[in-house]
């Protein structure tokens, strides 16, 4: 969101909502659903602001799984092969 209204205030107007991947379905599930939660009434309320921000479609919440969660590299341990094809979906190379 920040980027977004940096770029607005350089004028490049952009139409499109904020796309955020993730991949814990409870994280997903309280965001999309606006209802009370027994599970969730501790949540602070500043982490209600994706939630506002899903209502006013300026950001757009979407699942993403392994394969194509490159941020896998940096949490989990992965086989070579996966390991090799997130560093490369990161634009690095290996020495």
């Amino acid at each position: 969101m920040w980027i977004k209204t940096l770029y607005e205030e350089l004028g490049y107007q952009q139409e499109q909502p904020v796309l955020i991947l993730g991949d814990n379905d409870g994280s997903i599930t309280v965001a999309k659903n606006p209802g009370f939660h027994k599970w969730s009434k501790h949540i602070a309320i500043r982490w209600h602001w994706l939630r506002d921000r899903m209502q006013d479609k300026s950001v757009y919440l979407e699942d993403c799984r392994d394969p194509q969660n490159t941020a896998d590299i940096l949490t989990k341990s992965l086989t070579p092969d996966k390991f090799c094809r997130h560093v490369a979906g990161l634009g690095l190379s290996s020495a």
